[in-house]
């Protein structure tokens, strides 16, 4: 699976279109808005090679070793623009950092 953090909310027809550009599937299901627990739920039933494109800083939670999102396979988009995860930083990503306060502290420059 690959995740796309986006900086704002979007519609289906961006997510496709954010899909396309990466050669990937979007994942069927719905995310945003979600409670955590639909989100664990709705990972566990997904194909392994969709893209979920979100807005929700929760995912990254998933972004760990033996989870749903590896960090290669994370990108953040920002004006029709998609970087890897590790190429918005001067850090180098472990996979013991928490994704999740790291995007919300702006350490990823879009």
């Amino acid at each position: 699976m690959k995740l796309v953090m986006t900086d704002h909310w979007c519609n289906t027809r961006s997510k496709l279109e954010i899909a396309k550009q990466l050669n990937g599937v979007l994942a069927a299901f719905e995310y945003d808005g979600l409670a955590t627990k639909e989100i664990v739920d709705a990972l566990n039933d997904e194909e392994n090679d969709v893209i979920i494109v979100t807005a929700d800083s929760r995912f990254l939670r998933y972004v760990r070793e033996n989870s749903y999102f590896k960090i290669e396979d994370t990108y953040i988009y920002s004006d029709g623009k998609i970087n890897h995860l590790q190429d918005t930083t001067k850090r180098i990503l472990r996979y013991g950092h928490n994704m999740m306060n790291l995007y919300e502290s702006d350490e990823f420059q879009i």
